[in-house]
């Protein structure tokens, strides 16, 4: 809890023990296994163990005396002045149980400052007998005197002993008269309910708080009761015990910590610099409650101006209608004269604090950026709506959602995890693309391979053609002798180049033995060496050449080797058989024998080719399951959207006095625009197959019309799947011939266009309808300003948990519609979630018991909080009832059992 309180700005929780004893009451130690050792206690201790419990505020109420409170106030200034090991912050409230006539106690509770010898006074007015222990006063008398005296009166555990309601102690007429006390506002009981008939009858509704009833440190803050107050004090305590269930909780019904609001997001505060009327002097800082904030002021005192700076940080201005987003971009302008419209300088900065989920986020807006600042460090800060969502309206846009119910749709995907939907819709849109690209690929894929077997077709049409039996036979004997000739060329071919050499080297020796030299000029032993040398070559060229003379005959070339075979015989017979057969062939229109070699070699070629595409039947059927899957899961998630929608509607219907329809698919006009624009074709060109029109100009036809018209509801997705398949395989049966000439012209152009249209989720459409006063339901469009401003306020303060920040929403209501859709509405809404309110009356600000409000005042040339707080302050009432036309009157109605306290 001390982490937590000293965050929260205005009114928030404090954990109270309301029935404390300490060492002053005789029966001290009761409940103790050291009973003397419990009355020896140092109020030093006391407050220790107290403060162990975090108690935030001690009601210590003795048994008729208030003998310890000089000492608990000297020990706990002493223990904050010296910083005392284990202090925390801890408010005592002097307090006394008094025993009254017959027996019946009650608690006379002070304000924390009064001082003991007034406090001792009480006891004198109450009459306290020493002798007799008790008042001789009545229970009513003492609960009188206790309340004109400042304090607060409440019949002390009135389910138990000496209480008031237990085992019928007091007489009928005592209860009646405690009860009938103006002044009366809580009683103290364990039960849940009191359900003795007086209290019944009397229907006065009292507020229930609880103590402990403490009478040592061991059951001290056992039992207790968190109070809202701002600063707590006696008016405050009032407040809230007036208050009820807004102002007390018993701890018994009660799990956790009320301002542990961790997992809630809520603005902490706002701060503007240097903008052209705030901040100027210094920064204009306005702290928020995480319940419920006021922003109050006379006209021209920036009130609305504090919602603007808002919207600027937390980028709320994208939503708001033409007409005021004109007046949103002159706010934020820089003027250039003195003259010009705008609230902001170059210097501007806009600091904004977001406590979300426990965590303080820290943003700032300066030089039309916005930036998070980190531990010193600032950087642009990232998708600034989707991480703090804040709803900011004022009267001009609720009554535009009336006008335009749509804008509510945003609103009620906030209310699911439409984010998380959008994704999904997002990647199955994209899978969907891909896959008929790949598909489109595999499809060409499959015309080249269907080209390969038309070519194949055609080449063994044409070799059929040459294999008649005569054919078959002489291109067999070819075939045959082909083969013949290759393997002789190949056996020649062995030998080719060393008949080569042996022809070069008998050339050779020709050639050496047609010269001579003379050597004339060398010694004779040389001379005959030489001649010796030469004479054996002479001999072997003899003797290579005489050999190379007998073998000649094999010495010839491949052409002459073949010409002596039988195979050239043949093959020149198979010449003129063939010449014969292409004669043949001519005269069936087919030019060449030549051909058919070439003709087999292109058909091997092509079996080859199809080889590549033996797949691609396979990755045919696996894309367009693919494709059928996809579908489908895009069919479930938008049968998802619309059972989202419809079971947050449904939520809505039940709390609302406004009946919201969802017709599925039902925008036709934006849908209308849509489809044309997938389509390439705007204007009003083939209306009467897109959207049609009767002669009283109501839509009566047309695919988009059809699509939110099913013939079966509980199967809409599945005829709009219906539908847009008939769209893009332009079905005639559903289409004029102009409008299926121009579909078939772009899906042969642009085939992408068809899938946006299979991923094309059209647009819901929303209707309003006011529930009138003897419950029949009737069009927004028949009622009033404010029953149709009322409406839309009560429905968006119960549709989401986010902050929702409202500029006077009283405009146009009246004061019965303020009070039963604004103030009760807020009630309901602000322990889940923020609420800021800009307003002029005083009984939203009243009766909704703000926690924060924030007083605005211009005054040299600047806008300024003056003030801040909850209602206990006097300050803060003063300012409504001076400022607010009918704020005393909203104060004294809503406060009529302590108005002459609050009202000073």
């Amino acid at each position: 809890m001390e982490d937590t309180i000293t965050k929260i700005y205005g009114g928030k929780w404090w954990k109270t023990d309301f029935h404390v004893h300490t060492p002053a009451s005789e029966d001290y130690g009761k409940g103790s296994e050291n009973p003397e050792d419990e009355k020896n206690i140092t109020p030093k201790e006391f407050l220790l163990n107290a403060m162990s419990k975090k108690l935030d505020c001690l009601i210590i109420s003795d048994h008729n005396t208030f003998k310890w409170i000089p000492q608990l106030r000297i020990a706990l200034k002493e223990m904050e002045e010296n910083n005392e090991i284990g202090y925390r912050k801890i408010y005592i409230f002097p307090a006394v149980e008094l025993n009254v006539n017959g027996n019946i106690h009650v608690l006379g509770i002070f304000d924390i400052g009064t001082d003991y010898e007034t406090l001792a006074g009480i006891l004198g007015k109450v009459e306290y007998s020493d002798s007799c222990k008790a008042t001789t006063k009545s229970l009513a008398e003492v609960i009188e005197i206790i309340v004109k005296n400042g304090g607060i009166a409440i019949p002390a555990h009135v389910d138990g002993p000496s209480g008031m309601f237990y085992e019928e102690l007091c007489s009928a007429s005592t209860i009646k008269s405690a009860l009938e006390v103006d002044g009366i506002l809580a009683l103290e009981m364990t039960g849940l309910e009191v359900c003795h008939q007086l209290y019944i009858e009397n229907k006065k509704k009292l507020s229930y708080v609880l103590g402990s009833d403490s009478h040592c440190l061991e059951s001290l803050g056992k039992n207790y009761t968190w109070v809202k107050m701002g600063t707590p004090n006696i008016e405050a305590l009032r407040l809230a015990l007036f208050d009820e269930e807004d102002g007390v909780r018993r701890s018994k019904y009660i799990e956790g910590n009320p301002n542990d609001i961790n997992e809630r997001m809520y603005i902490k505060y706002i701060e503007i610099k240097e903008a052209k009327y705030a901040g100027r002097r210094k920064p204009l800082r306005i702290e928020f409650s995480p319940w419920m904030t006021s922003i109050i002021g006379g006209r021209g005192t920036g009130k609305s101006s504090i919602i603007q700076f808002l919207r600027v940080v937390l980028k709320k201005h994208n939503d708001l209608p033409d007409e005021l987003k004109k007046e949103f971009e002159e706010f934020v302008a820089v003027p250039k004269t003195r003259n010009d419209l705008g609230m902001f300088r170059d210097e501007t900065i806009i600091d904004i604090c977001i406590v979300k989920e426990g965590m303080e986020y820290f943003l700032r807006w300066y030089n039309g950026k916005i930036y998070e600042k980190f531990s010193g460090t600032e950087e642009e800060a990232i998708d600034v709506e989707k991480r703090f969502p804040v709803r900011i309206f004022n009267q001009k846009q609720l009554f535009e959602m009336t006008k335009n119910a749509n804008l509510l749709l945003q609103y009620v995907d906030s209310q699911w995890k439409s984010y998380e939907w959008k994704k999904v819709v997002d990647s199955k849109k994209v899978e969907y693309k891909e896959c008929m690209i790949l598909y489109r690929k595999i499809c060409e894929r499959k015309k080249e391979q269907n080209s390969i077997m038309v070519s194949l077709r055609e080449i063994e049409s044409k070799i059929k053609a040459f294999e008649t039996e005569t054919t078959k036979k002489i291109l067999e004997e070819q075939k045959n002798i082909l083969i013949e000739e290759q393997q002789i060329k190949d056996l020649y071919m062995m030998y080719a180049s060393l008949i080569s050499k042996y022809i070069e080297v008998q050339q050779s020796i020709d050639d050496i033995s047609s010269k001579s030299i003379v050597l004339d000029k060398i010694d004779d032993k040389s001379a005959e060496v030489i001649n010796k040398w030469q004479n054996a070559l002479k001999d072997l060229n003899g003797n290579v050449k005489s050999l190379l003379s007998q073998y000649k005959d094999s010495l010839i070339t491949y052409e002459e080797l073949f010409d002596k075979l039988e195979c050239a015989k043949l093959k020149l017979q198979n010449k003129t058989a063939m010449e014969n057969v292409i004669e043949e062939l001519k005269e069936h229109g087919i030019e060449g024998i030549d051909l058919y070699p070439i003709l087999l070699q292109n058909r091997d070629k092509l079996v080859e080719q199809l080889k590549e595409y033996k797949d691609v039947d396979k990755a045919l059927i696996e894309n367009r399951n693919r494709q059928s899957d996809i579908l489908l899961e895009y069919s479930d998630l938008m049968k998802k959207r619309i059972s989202e929608r419809k079971r947050v509607i449904d939520i809505w219907n039940c709390n609302s006095g406004l009946r919201v329809s969802l017709i599925t698919f039902g925008n036709l006009e934006d849908n209308e625009k849509a489809f044309r624009n997938m389509i390439m074709k705007t204007g009003s060109t083939f209306s009467n197959d897109i959207l049609k029109m009767d002669g009283d100009d109501v839509y009566c036809g047309g695919i988009i019309y059809d699509i939110a018209n099913p013939k079966d509801n509980n199967k809409i997705v599945d005829e709009l799947r219906n539908k847009f398949d008939k769209i893009v395989n332009v079905d005639s049966s559903i289409m004029g011939k102009s409008i299926e000439k121009h579909l078939k012209s772009i899906f042969e152009n642009k085939p992408e266009i068809c899938d946006e249209i299979m991923t094309w989720i059209p647009d819901d459409k929303v209707v309003l309808e006011l529930k009138m006063s003897n419950n029949r339901y009737v069009k927004i469009d028949a009622g009033s300003a404010g029953q149709r401003t009322s409406a839309i306020l009560a429905l968006l303060l119960q549709i989401s948990d986010t902050p929702l920040i409202i500029d006077q929403p009283e405009d146009d209501l009246d004061t019965k519609n303020i009070s039963e859709f604004v103030v009760k509405g807020i009630n309901n809404k602000k322990r889940n979630q923020q609420i800021i309110v800009v307003t002029h009356n005083p009984n939203i600000v009243v009766n909704t018991n703000s926690e924060q409000i924030i007083h605005m005042e211009y005054g040299g040339g600047e806008i300024n909080a003056s003030h801040s707080g909850a209602l206990q302050e006097l300050e803060i009432r003063d300012a409504i009832c001076d400022v607010m036309e009918g704020g005393r009157e909203a104060l004294d109605a809503r406060y009529y059992r302590i108005s002459k306290a609050l009202l000073k």
